[in-house]
């Protein structure tokens, strides 16, 4: 019987300590120290043979007692799993004391694990160091009473299979297991075998990540971990003798680099026969073992966090931070989350019951929205979008100058990204998802400011939207909020942000655009303010609209007007979404106002154009190697170098290779606000990217 847990959604972290229960078999063995010396390649999975975890100067194996251990948990904190454990002994590491003399310890180790599902995996290594890694577990009851075990890793294989969509055919371990007639079994808790002395802590060093993990189930560690059955440590390293102090700063040969290991391949009952590589992909079959063992006992477990290491208490060190951002923001994002796994948004489960079947989710799988690297990015963007627009809220201040601000908020974004953006494709790789907008008052939508435009000064009775997108490979986070200085326009901003929650709280897959619609209208004309002892209702702009998103598009094809309609057209799952509102004391319709907002490349039309100016075919060549179809301005042209470019520029125009957008405005003397988010839907929920603790 296969035991697989079938991952359905998002990998969560679930902090220690873990209250289990589980049903165990342990086969233990001796390793003696001349074995240990020498430990094979089988002993390590391929990920971490190839680090710093299984490098020699990182530190030393010793043998001693060792063991397999197959567990069945039947309740943890992230549901019922199989386990197959490896620990071949104890490990001599070097420690620090609090006095910051040297010297070394020996604890136990486990060097290589499987588990049948992604939840336990990526918790296990990011907690506690454990090096897991998913597999296929077969339990077959046979008549005799006897239990034959296979485990089936899903292992990378060559040719590369980058979904990792199937196990190995041939398993890395089998056993059976037969019950011992005369030994009954009997409950039992780990707690107990403290008191006999027996001593079960494990000192488990850094992990390296696997970044080409299908699921994201493999991260990185940086700090050494301490696991005990028994009690919990705390973060300032106070934990039982032995283990008073923690090993020294992760070190050894790089992670690139390891000692060449020889061994026959054997440990106890695992593979009789020869694996050459070492890979454990399941080229070789792995023996076939009867254990005769009592009928296994359930044990409680309550496995504890990760024990950091003991800060170095010498004059001459200084203690590590951790790196925190400045303002303006200018520390790259991979600095702040050196794991490289980002934030998740919001999570808002629908009302309705699932829809799809599970023949339809396995096949959804497949998609790129069920691509941890592909949420990563959009997470990644997601939280550039935030600490910049934090950065914003704190820095706007009447007297400041908007070209200033946006070259702020664009230098922002670049530098969390890590992408200067100024050499030929980089912008396609990463930066900003299109022209940043600043809009004053009565500027609802698509003001930016240019070279050679008037100087713009905020002033205190200035109501300011900012509008600005980032893209990770052409997805784009578009989100945007309004700031006021005079609590005047309180009741507008209210009235607009209401508007922006209600229509992502009504959207779903198989919602219809004419219900988001209606929602949102609703909610925004509910809404009055008083300006100067006038009282305005606030009314939703007719001619603009949300939007679904595409890869290098910010406009995929489907609009969501703010106002009641007839549209029957239904949100599909896998879409992402901005939906943005717009609400005015004016008349609710914009039109045109001067001057140009940026230029976007038509994608209808080929890539090889008949345009006779030969000005025009470099900026088309420049655009086309920049920008591609993401929206850009003049600045952005400029800053890359780009001179004489107007004429080239209106040529392309002119001929429909380039669409050009202008501001648009509502009647003189109105106020205008906007909020905005962008999500995902997904079968059972949707994931609001862009959601912070500001709006």
């Amino acid at each position: 019987m296969a035991t697989d847990t079938v991952p359905t959604g998002p990998i969560f972290p679930s902090p220690s300590p873990w209250n289990t229960k589980a049903t165990i078999y342990i086969v233990p063995f001796w390793t003696s120290r001349e074995t240990a010396k020498n430990l094979p390649d089988k002993a390590y999975h391929p990920l971490e043979l190839q680090s710093s975890f299984a490098s020699k100067g990182f530190s030393t194996p010793k043998g001693g007692l060792s063991m397999i251990q197959l567990i069945r948990y039947h309740e943890t904190p992230v549901g019922p799993y199989d386990e197959l454990v490896f620990c071949p002994g104890s490990f001599k590491y070097p420690v620090e004391d609090k006095d910051g003399k040297k010297s070394t310890k020996k604890a136990m180790r486990v060097t290589r694990i499987y588990v049948s599902q992604k939840y336990t995996c990526w918790n296990g290594r990011k907690i506690w160091n454990l090096p897991k890694h998913i597999a296929h577990f077969e339990w077959n009851d046979c008549p005799d009473g006897t239990t034959h075990i296979k485990v089936f890793p899903h292992d990378h294989h060559q040719p590369y299979d980058p979904t990792e969509s199937r196990p190995s055919t041939k398993p890395f371990f089998q056993c059976t297991i037969a019950p011992v007639r005369w030994l009954p079994s009997f409950p039992m808790s780990t707690a107990l075998l403290r008191k006999l002395g027996v001593d079960f802590t494990l000192v488990q060093p850094p992990l390296p990540e696997g970044k080409e993990a299908s699921q994201g189930e493999l991260p990185g560690t940086e700090d050494w971990a301490a696991l005990t059955e028994f009690s919990e440590y705390s973060k300032k390293g106070d934990a039982p003798d032995p283990y008073e102090s923690m090993p020294l700063e992760s070190g050894g040969e790089p992670q690139n680099l390891h000692a060449v290991r020889n061994g026959d391949g054997r440990f106890g009952i695992v593979s009789d026969n020869d694996d050459d590589e070492g890979d454990g992909d399941g080229d070789s079959e792995g023996g076939e073992v009867s254990l005769p063992l009592p009928t296994a006992s359930t044990t409680d477990v309550a496995a504890t966090q990760k024990k950091r290491k003991r800060p170095n208490r010498k004059k001459s060190k200084k203690k590590k931070t951790k790196p925190q951002q400045s303002s303006p923001p200018r520390v790259p994002l991979t600095d702040l989350f050196p794991s490289g796994a980002y934030p998740e948004g919001d999570i808002q489960a629908y009302q309705a019951t699932a829809r799809t079947t599970a023949a339809e989710v396995r096949y959804n799988r497949q998609k790129y929205w069920e691509d941890p690297a592909w949420l990563n990015d959009y997470r990644k963007a997601a939280e550039v979008h935030r600490q910049t627009r934090r950065w914003v809220q704190e820095a706007a201040k009447p007297g400041q100058n908007l070209h200033d601000l946006a070259v702020g908020i664009e230098d922002s974004v670049r530098a969390l990204l890590g992408n200067a953006g100024l050499e030929t494709g980089d912008g396609l790789k990463s930066g900003m998802g299109f022209p940043t907008g600043l809009c004053l008052n009565n500027q609802v939508a698509h003001y930016t400011p240019n070279p050679g435009q008037k100087p713009v000064v905020l002033q205190q009775q200035d109501v300011l939207t900012v509008d600005f997108g980032v893209h990770i490979n052409g997805w784009i986070v578009d989100s945007a909020f309004t700031m006021a200085f005079d609590p005047t326009y309180d009741n507008l901003l209210a009235a607009v942000k209401d508007a922006t929650n209600t229509g992502v709280r009504t959207a779903g897959v198989d919602v219809r655009i004419s219900d988001v619609s209606a929602a949102i209208q609703e909610v925004m004309e509910s809404y009055e303010v008083e300006i100067c002892g006038r009282t305005y209702r606030v009314k939703p702009i007719r001619n603009l609209s949300g939007h679904n998103i595409g890869r290098y598009h910010i406009h995929g094809g489907k609009s969501i007007p703010f106002v009641k309609n007839s549209d029957q057209t239904k949100m599909e799952e896998g879409e992402v979404f901005a939906i943005e509102t717009f609400g005015s004391t004016g008349r609710g319709y914009t039109v045109d106002d001067v001057g140009i907002y940026g230029y976007g490349l038509n994608h209808d039309r080929p890539l090889n154009i008949p345009v006779s100016l030969s000005s025009a075919k470099r900026l088309h060549k420049t655009i086309r190697e920049n920008f591609g179809t993401i929206v850009f301005c003049r600045r952005y042209l400029e800053r890359l170098g780009v001179e004489r470019y107007l004429a080239g520029m209106n040529h392309l125009v002119a001929q429909g290779v380039v669409e050009e957008y202008g501001p648009l405005m509502d009647v003189k003397g109105s106020y205008s606000a906007q909020f905005e988010h962008t999500f995902l839907l997904r079968e059972t929920h949707k994931e609001i990217f862009s959601r912070g603790d500001d709006y």
